[in-house]
Parts: structure tokens; sequence; C-alpha cells
């Protein structure tokens, strides 16, 4: 055969290979990802409940005060009759905040089980129980404090765990309320039986909903841009990558699931799915054998349950069960993937988990955690015979460890669940601007004509990102310098006027024997290892790659310590970092991520550890830029993966969404479950990941995220280019317009972040110590009609705002609560005209129109001058805008410090209370005031007062001093102008004649 015709063939098998590897680039097959048929853990625990007679109850004369791992608890021994359920430890622990903990585990398991680790913030222990009061009745325990709003009752046979106000007038939370308390006991291997055992009772048939439903997604998938045919060996991946024994190597064809009646005993031993599980060609070897954990959780109360993010339902959350007990959809999983062209209305989890809910009705709210890292599922089902809302929890391994949130309110819960995982972390001012993104920008070139083109618009930004293709063949701490000759001078280019950038870095490494990063992981042994103890290789960006194990505080360190100009050429103080694919994505793996039985160090197994391991590689990363920026300024990271407690590390994006309006409607959906369990630095790609939108809802989308916490422009690399002046206009102005407004907020949203990262202080009002993006029944928890109200939302408690998510439209129906002013701020018959009406009102909403209100009784701060970056804006001039209510009062707060720094923990910060009452704005300072800061100078420069109304122009004066006054009869806004008075310094009044 002629030479050419060889080479032919080689390319041809080469790419045919390629092609084998990677999962294929289309719509999502959900086909492709676990249900729970596919799972024995799952199918053991789902439909699993103890019959009468064989319930578990406790050895009362075992109840005492005791330590627990050391910790000081109330402990007992529960046991059941029934075989194969073993004798378990309890512990309840107060570990402060009002907030309890009951921990439930094999008294001697044969070997030791994971115990999550790093979730909870540091310094949370149990509090002394010498002063807590213990009684115990005849049929009963009593724990309580009496500074406590609830106590825990311990009941003894059937057990039960029962939280409850400390009047006894509700039962708020039932541990075991339906007896399916499950903890399958650690035990040695058996030997395979001759011939298989009779299979356990089969999980009943899938409803029609179930089916229509239908079933999961392959993982994202390279483009030709992972791996380029006709690269060095060094560009395209090891050429014999191991692919864990080829074995691990994804299939495109069917998932065979199990049918009805069939088990998924592999061994014959009698037991389903209990050491061996097979999924397309991927073998979970499970050398410890059984081990999940699982328990129903009942809120007697609950007429609507929120939470356990990432997923695309309804915010309040759907029966996956009915009263009688037959399933009507899949249970809602956790266990984080990369989901390829992810689908809306699905159970499955997505890219990060938070086993965090909160029950509620218009009276009372109660938090609990189900603190577990192993693949976990939630069932909620609503009582038969009974009020009140029930779930049931199954995690594959692990113990039960649960922490019972007592509120009573939402935003009580919300500030018991900061004070156990950890306040967010305080964000510098310029990651709440706009963020400029796609994969990926072609070269350096690229990304100054890009800087310069906002400029020239007139269009604010503060971060310009770079994606994959900025390194040299996706080695992470590098650059490829024929796209990218200088960073360094790119950086500062960009820095110039007051911005920053964001580069990529993955935890996948290549395995590339030149490429200092994989010695050095090599020599220090730290990747994730296959079980026969050498490093797993998976495939992934840059082709045969490793991971490195981040649930090592050691290599978390080692990690940390790259973040350096020697190790990561061209790091400077500019730079930031974008954590991906830290699920961990593995593309040739099970479900597109990483093997189970894998091991990380000590011999643990990843499937107890799968769901944090973002949550690691997030925390090594904000240790990085903290160490190498030289400890003073505070890092950003975006991250993809998250699990409870990855607030105290920065920022998380919904994924790779897709440009259409149901994606754009569905962003509220998945930011809301976010916002309430913590992950409040959260948003979603702006236009859309996948696919090209058209401008009306690219329009629509910016004005979308204008008001949501983290706002990024993001597109795919096959996308068309869609930089806001592209579209022409009108479309490129509304952009713009929408843009600018997120900025004149920006005071707004750094005082609301202060208050989450810094208000465990007290120096905040309560009304700034939530969500920055909050569910309408936050604010309005008495209202029947918020509770479902996924449309809309509140930022903080003084703007409502309400996208429009519908094509074409040019009429809106927006829910306005009874018993509120509300006032219109883009009308465009005059800013801030009142609202008289109550319930769902119809707006007019031509394309140039933003729905947004604000709430009478509240003070907004704004800076409105035109910057090109928050940079610009330190000393810049506020306008207080007052919305008055009905008792023509209001009320308001603003924090300042220098925007960047951790000088506001030595003092150079203040907060500051804005009063209007009596026609008097009264200003004092509730926090701080002790050292100046940049911008502490700044000056007040207006205050509007909206529903001034009818009193005609009047006069004003500040400290004796006459000032300015406008006034406009058609909207009743007076406006006070020329006040020049200090934003962060001084009490001062201003009074209005």
């Amino acid at each position: 055969m002629p030479s050419a015709t060889w080479a032919s063939a080689l390319v041809f098998l080469f790419l045919a290979t390629l092609c084998a590897l990677i999962p294929p680039v289309s719509a999502a097959e959900w086909s492709k990802l676990k249900v729970c048929s596919d799972l024995g853990f799952c199918r053991r625990q789902r439909h699993f409940s103890l019959a009468s007679g064989l319930a578990y109850c406790v050895v009362v004369d075992t109840i005492g005060r005791a330590q627990w791992r050391g910790m000081p608890a109330i402990v007992a021994t529960v046991v059941s009759t029934a075989p194969g359920h073993p004798d378990l430890t309890l512990a309840v622990m107060d570990v402060g905040m009002h907030t309890f903990r009951v921990a439930l585990h094999e008294v001697e398991p044969l070997l030791p089980r994971y115990v999550v680790r790093d979730a909870l913030a540091d310094g949370v222990q149990p509090r002394s129980l010498d002063d807590a009061t213990l009684v115990i009745h005849a049929d009963y325990a009593n724990i309580f404090r009496s500074d406590a709003p609830a106590r825990v009752r311990i009941m003894f046979d059937p057990f039960r765990v029962e939280l409850v106000r400390e009047d006894d007038a509700q039962v708020l939370a039932v541990l075991n309320a339906d007896d399916r308390l499950q903890v399958e006991p650690l035990r040695e291997k058996p030997p395979p039986s001759p011939s298989p055992s009779p299979s356990p009772s089969p999980s009943p048939e899938p409803s029609s909903k179930e089916k229509a439903e239908g079933s999961p997604s392959d993982a994202k998938a390279p483009s030709v841009a992972g791996a380029t045919p006709g690269e060095e060996n060094e560009d395209a991946g090891d050429d014999d990558y191991d692919a864990y024994e080829d074995e691990h190597d994804d299939e495109v064809t069917g998932v065979a699931r199990k049918k009805e009646g069939e088990s998924g005993d592999e061994r014959g031993d009698g037991c389903d799915g209990c050491w061996e599980e097979r999924f397309q060609s991927h073998t979970d070897s499970k050398l410890r054998g059984p081990e999940s954990v699982g328990a129903d959780m009942a809120f007697p109360f609950a007429e609507h349950i929120y939470g356990i993010p990432e997923r695309t339902k309804r915010f309040s959350l759907e029966d996956t069960v009915d009263a009688e007990g037959n399933a009507t959809s899949e249970p809602f999983r956790m266990y984080n993937l990369d989901v390829f062209e992810f689908e809306l209305d699905k159970p499955l989890g997505l890219y990060g988990a938070i086993p965090f809910i909160t029950a509620r009705n218009k009276a009372d709210t109660v938090g609990m955690v189900w603190l577990n890292s192993a693949e976990t599922f939630v069932d909620i089902r609503a009582k038969k015979d009974s009020a009140g809302k029930s779930t049931h929890w199954f995690s594959e391994s692990g113990i039960i460890d649960v922490y019972f949130l007592p509120g009573p309110s939402a935003k009580d819960v919300f500030q018991q669940y900061l004070r156990l995982t950890g306040s967010p972390a305080m964000p510098q001012r310029f990651a709440l601007g706009y963020h400029q993104c796609r994969w990926n920008y072609r070269d350096e070139a690229d990304s100054k004509a890009v800087d310069a083109e906002f400029d020239k618009r007139d269009i604010p930004y503060d971060v310009l990102w770079l994606d994959i293709e900025h390194t040299n063949g996706k080695r992470y701490f590098t650059w490829d310098y024929s796209r990218f000759p200088d960073p360094t001078a790119l950086q500062n280019h960009i820095a110039a006027r007051g911005r920053k950038m964001v580069t990529i870095i993955d935890p996948h490494v290549k395995r590339d024997k030149n490429y200092a990063l994989h010695q050095f992981a090599t020599e220090q042994k730290y990747y994730i290892n296959k079980p026969d103890g050498t490093p797993f290789d998976g495939w992934c960006w840059p082709g045969s790659s490793s991971y490195f194990d981040f649930t090592s505080p050691t290599v978390r360190q080692a990690w940390a310590s790259r973040f350096n100009p020697k190790d990561y050429p061209h790091f400077t103080e500019h730079l930031y970092t974008w954590n991906d694919m830290n699920e961990p994505s593995v593309f040739n793996g099970p479900e597109g991520t990483m093997q189970k039985d894998l091991l990380h160090g000590d011999n643990l197994e990843h499937r107890h550890v799968h769901n944090i391991y973002g949550h690691y590689f997030m925390q090594a990363t904000f240790e990085g830029l903290l160490q190498g920026h030289g400890g003073n300024d505070r890092p950003f990271v975006l991250s993809r993966s998250f699990f409870a407690g990855s607030q105290r590390y920065g920022a998380i994006w919904t994924g790779d969404n897709t440009a259409s309006w149901e994606h754009l409607a569905n962003s509220v959906q998945m930011l809301l479950p976010l916002q309430i369990t913590g992950m409040v630095f959260s948003g979603a790609d702006v236009g859309g990941f996948f696919g090209n939108p058209a401008p009306e809802l690219l329009t629509r989308w910016y004005q979308a995220g204008a008001f949501q916490p983290f706002f990024r422009g993001h597109a795919h690399l096959d996308t068309n280019r869609r930089e806001p002046w592209l579209f022409g206009e009108p479309f490129t102005g509304l952009i713009s317009q929408a843009i600018r407004r997120r900025y004149e907020y920006i005071p707004l949203w750094y005082t609301l972040f202060a208050g989450n990262a810094l208000g465990q202080s007290g120096e905040f009002g309560e009304s700034w110590r939530g969500p920055p993006m909050r569910p309408m029944w936050w604010e309005f928890p008495e209202d029947e009609e918020a509770d479902t109200n996924e449309r809309q939302w509140m930022v903080g408690n003084a703007l409502l705002v309400a996208p429009v998510v519908k094509e074409g439209a040019s009429k809106h129906t927006v829910y306005l609560p009874d018993n509120e002013l509300w006032y219109d701020l883009y009308d465009p018959s005059g800013f801030g005209k009142a609202v008289v009406k109550a319930g769902n009102v119809e707006i007019e909403c031509e394309l140039d129109r933003m729905v947004v209100l604000q709430r009478g009784g509240t003070i907004v701060p704004k800076q409105e001058r035109r910057r090109r970056s928050t940079a610009a804006m330190g000393r810049d001039p506020y306008t207080l805008v007052v919305a008055l209510n009905a008792r023509r009062e209001a009320e308001g707060e603003l924090y300042m410090d220098d925007g960047k720094s951790y000088d506001h923990k030595s003092g150079a910060y203040v907060v500051r209370r804005f009063r209007f009452a009596d026609n008097t704005l009264s200003v004092e300072t509730v926090g701080g005031g002790k050292k100046p800061f940049h911008g502490s100078d700044a000056l007040v420069e207006r205050v509007v007062i909206l529903g001034y109304g009818g009193r005609g122009a009047g006069s004003a004066t500040v400290e004796g001093r006459t000032v300015d006054v406008a006034y406009a009869a058609s909207t009743g806004v007076l406006t006070v102008q020329r006040i020049q008075v200090k934003a962060g310094d001084g009490d001062w009044a201003l009074k209005v004649e």
C-alpha cells in the first residue's frame, strides 16, 4: 500500500478511536445517567420500612451524658429485633445557635465509617451540656435549654427523635416517624452462592408521570478542540492511556435497566447489588460491601419543602411519592455530575449538592441538614392521615448525621445555617460588576479589542475571562504563547482601566512527563489512585489525565502553593481563578465522572467523598489566591461544583444552560434554592451557554441577570459571538442600559453581601442579613401566593424584580403582596410612580421596559455616575432613594470599606443606618467608623423621596443649610439635590418642610 494510503488509514483509525472515547456532542441523553433502579442501595432503601413490632426502640438505661467522638453529648443505644439490623449508638449534641445535632451509627462497625469533615465552619463544636436539662420520663426523654426556641424529645418505643417548640405547641420535625431507619451493617464478604438467591421485593412500576420524565444525561463532551488530531503526543494525551483497564470506556449504546422482579445480585449471594454492580460497561467493585444509611424525617406542620440544590425542578419541591406510598417520579438525587445540555424539570442532581432543606408554612419554619457527602436520594411525600410533609433520605455510605435548625422564622433558619456552615466570603467590589466571558477569546489582540469596545460604547464591565484555550495544550498554570505572547502585559493593560482578569484552572492534570505540575504530583504521590494503588488515569480536556486528591490537607496546601509567578508564570495581582469540571468530570468514566472505588488518602473510597470533592478543590484554590496575593487581597473563585459550606470560598454558576426562553425562566428556579441554602454568590450564564440567542432573548436575559447576584455573560466555543455591541439598535442600547443599571445598584449589592459575610456581628439590621436574592415568601411569609411564586424575587427587602421571560411579550403580570406600597422604578410615564393595586397586576412591558419596583418603607443607596468599572466608583457620590410606606416612614443601611482588602477586620469600614420619619432623614453610624479607607470621604449628593406626593416642592435643610429641592407632581417624587454631606462619617439629618 502506498505511504499516503497508509497515512490516511492511520488518520482514520486515530479519529475512529477518538470518537469512541468522546461522548457525542448532542442533546442530553438522560438514559445515560443512573436512576434509582440502577443502584442497589437505592433499591434497598427507597421502599424500606420496619414492620410493626420490629421497629427500633431505645434501651432506656443507656441514656445519659457522655463523650461521643470526643464531644459532649446525650447518648443512648437503639436496638431492633429485626434480623440484620445492627444496634445503633444515638448521640444528641447542642452545637450552638439553638441547633441540635443528631447522629446514628453502628455500635461496633466492622470498619470505620466516614464522617464528613470540613463542611462546617471553623469553631463549630458541641456546647457543654452541663447546663442543659435532661429529664427522663417513662416513655420519652427531654433535652432542653431555657434560652432555646425548641427542645429535643427522644421517644423510646418506637424510637423517634422529635424537635418540639419550647411551649410544646408544635412538633416541628420527627426523625424515624415512619420507621424507615436503616443502617446496613458492614460485614465480611460471603463466598458466591452456586445460584442466585431470590430477589427482594421489587420497586413499583414507574407511574405515567415518571415514564414521561424519562431517564437521565451524558457528561459534557469535548469538541474537537479538546483533543485535536495531529497534535504532538504531549498535546493529544498519551496514546496508550490506561482508561482504567479499558472496561470503563463509555458506551454510546442504551442502558439495560433492572426490570420488575430482577435483582442486582451479581454474585448470587442473596444481596441486591451489595458487592459489585455494573452500569453500561463500568463495574463498581464494592470491597466494603453494603453500607448505606437511610431515615425518614417528617415535618408535621409543613406545607412546603425547599432546598437540596442543584436541579431544574420547581422551587417548592414536588412530592415524589404519593400519600399511599406509590412512587410518582424518581427521587431527588444528589450526585455531582457534569451534565451535558441539561434539560428542565428533572429530579436528578446537577453539578453541586447541598443536603439542606427548609420546611415551612406561613407561621413556622424549620431547617434540616443531612450531612453526608456520598450519593444521596430524597423522597418527598404528603402525609396520608395528617397534615405536613414527610421526607426520606438515603445515602450510599457514611453515618446518619442530622442537624435541626429550629427557626422559628426563615431568617432565623438562614442565620443558624450560616453559623453552622460558615458565612459567605466577602467579595471584592469588582466581583459584583459585570463579567465578560466566552469559550474562548482567541488571543491577546482579541482580548484587547473586546476591552476597548466596552470603553468605546461606554458600557461598564469589570472582568475579562479566558477559558481553556489560553493554556498550552490544556496544561493549567500555563499559557499558549503563540496566542498570548505577553500575559503580564495583557493583564496590566486590562488593569489600567480598573479591571481584572480570570483564567480557568480545572482539577484534571495532563499526564505529560515534561509538564511540571504532573511531575510535582507524581513525585509527591498527590493523585487519586486506582484500587491497585497506581494513579488513576482518566480522559478529560487534555486527554490522558490524573486528578489531585483534594481531600488531603497536605495536597490542598501543595496546590495552594502553586499560585506564584514561579509555578504559574505571569500570575499577577490582577489575576483570579475559575474552577470548572470539578464534580469531577471524567469523560470516559461512569456517568462522565470518577469511579466510586478509586482511593483517596488513608484508603478512603471516592464513593464517600464524591459530593464534597469540588468543595475541596474550591477551598484549595481560595487558599492559593489568598497566599499568592499576599494575604490581604480577598480571593475571587468561581466554581461549578459545590457542597454545604462552599459559600465560604466564593461564587458558583448554574452550569451549561441553553439559549432558550425556558432556560431564562428556569434560572430563577435554580437560583432561589441556592440563595436560601447559603450559596448566595450565584448566577446563570447570561444568554445561555449553548446555542445562539435571538436579540430579544439576549436583551431580556441581561435585564434579568442585572438583578441577580453573579452577573456574567458566557457562551460555548461553537456559538456566534454575542458581545453587547453586535446586535444593533435597539438591542445594543438596551443591553448597555441593563448593565449600567447593575452598576447603579452596586452599593445595594455590596451592602447585602456584607450583611451576609459580616452580619453575625450584629451591626446590621435583620433585613440586611438574608440572601441578597430572596424568594417572595422570605419577605411576605403569611402570603400564600408568595409560597409558590418562582417568577419574581426580592433584592434584599427593597426591590421586587419580575423579569419578562416570554417571547414577544408586551404585557407582564406581576404579583404585588397586599398591605404594601410599591413604586415602579422604570415606568415610562415617570420614575418612582406609585402602583396602587395589589395582587396580580398587569404591567406594560415593551422591550425597553424592566419591571423593578421599590417597596415602601425602604431606603436604597445608589451610585449613578457613569463609570467604566467599579474601581472608578470608589469615591463617587451616593444617591439615597427613600420609598415611603403608608406611615410615611422608611429605613435602610449602607456598608462601606475599601472594596478589596481585609482591612475591615481591623476596623476600616463603616455601617450607616438611614431612617426617614416626621419628614426628617436621619443618618447615624452603627458599626465601624474608626479608621479611614479609600472611599470613606465620598458624599451623599441627592436624596430622592418616592411617595412624597401632593405637598409641593417645599424646602429642605441639612444641618441648618438650605439645599435645592425639585418636585415632580405627576409622580409625587421629591428630589433634594446638592446635599454634599459625607456618606460614611458623622451623624447628620435632612429636614424636609
